[in-house]
């Protein structure tokens, strides 16, 4: 089986051309001198002129597609910026190609009209697909989130949902963990394991909680007992319940009488958690706590 070239055998080959570039480059502006001295023909003039113009652009247009493909290999998002690369030499050769058209001498206007007239129908006929590219660039380039974050989305036209008694305010989002960020769509896996391909012009509007690059975050839980349950006794009770399910530690724990009504009354359980990531497996176990606590209150 053949061995895969090392990196540095790319990096020498590249500098190799490059060089080669730079002195054909040189060879061309001294016949480019020799032709104003010695009058040489039209022709000959204009083809040193478009050889210069065409190995210069190959060499700016490669420097600056490898500059992107490092970049994107240092910043683990290589697979997104090698389709902004291929769309970068897209752009940049056509331009090229304009300019060794003017160089030869031949009029370019009607052709840049045409251009500007299909470029205006493709943006209309593609105005999604164009809004998911550039959100793609926007958002590799911005990096509100990286393959491996776990986060919240929340589109921003949609701020907290009201609480209907006795729920709490809820955030219209699904929470999950990025597994890779495209240039048109983002990759991620919700805590229920489900995988999703959100459109990136959707992203590129939401409002994003990452908790990757989050310290802490304070959680709270609400549960509904009897009037006939004392609530220091149910506080000492339920600390003691999560201290036995070890519950308790690096988490800063506290309640709170939330509303009172004919029969029963809430009580809020607020805690701080630094593990981020655990939160809702944390608030299913705290239930579990409280229950076990409830039925002993009942019985």
């Amino acid at each position: 089986m053949a061995r895969k070239p090392k990196p540095r055998t790319h990096t020498m080959s590249f500098i190799a051309v490059i060089v080669l570039i730079i002195v054909a480059i040189g060879a061309l502006l001294y016949l480019k001198t020799y032709s104003a001295v010695n009058a040489l023909p039209r022709v000959t003039t204009t083809a040193i002129d478009v050889g210069i113009v065409v190995l210069a652009g190959l060499m700016i247009i490669e420097i600056m597609a490898r500059a992107l493909l490092r970049y994107g290999a240092a910043h683990g998002v290589a697979g997104g910026v090698a389709s902004v690369t291929s769309f970068f030499r897209l752009f940049a050769y056509s331009m090229l190609l304009f300019i060794v058209l003017y160089v030869i001498g031949i009029n370019i206007t009607a052709v840049l009209v045409g251009a500007g007239f299909l470029g205006i129908v493709f943006g209309l006929a593609a105005q999604a697909t164009l809004g998911n590219l550039f959100a793609g660039l926007v958002l590799l380039s911005s990096r509100p989130f990286k393959p491996g974050d776990r986060v919240t989305m929340s589109t921003w036209q949609y701020g907290a949902i009201p609480p209907t008694y006795p729920h709490d305010w809820l955030i219209p989002g699904f929470s999950g963990v990025v597994e890779k960020v495209g240039l048109m769509y983002t990759e991620v896996i919700d805590d229920d394991g489900t995988y999703h391909v959100v459109p990136n012009g959707v992203l590129n509007q939401a409002v994003i909680i990452n908790y990757a690059r989050t310290e802490s975050m304070h959680m709270r839980f609400r549960i509904e007992v009897s009037n006939s349950i004392d609530f220091m006794k149910f506080e000492n009770a339920m600390r003691l319940e999560l201290r036995r399910a070890r519950l308790d530690r690096g988490h800063e724990i506290s309640f709170k009488v939330m509303d009172i009504n004919i029969s029963s009354y809430g009580i809020g359980i607020f805690w701080r958690v630094v593990d981020l990531g655990t939160e809702e497996a944390l608030k299913r176990k705290v239930a579990a706590a409280a229950l076990r606590v409830v039925k002993r209150f009942t019985k």
